[in-house]
């Protein structure tokens, strides 16, 4: 069971119980899901400034000025 108050949290039998395994358990979740999200991120970056010499012809009008 979780504490009720925020002072519960800094409770080193809390911390040993319960804290640690849910804190361990959100890093083993949120560490590859945030690497993920930013190789996503970063190729897209890549790709779409790429994109004319990977085969996609634009005009002049359809660039970014």
């Amino acid at each position: 069971m979780l504490p009720t108050s925020r002072n519960g949290i800094r409770d080193p039998k809390f911390w040993e119980s319960t804290g640690k395994s849910i804190a361990y358990r959100n890093l083993w979740i949120s560490v590859p899901a945030l690497l993920c999200g930013f190789a996503v991120w970063l190729m897209w970056g890549i790709i779409t400034v790429q994109m004319s010499n990977l085969g996609f012809p634009f005009s002049k009008d359809e660039r970014s000025p």
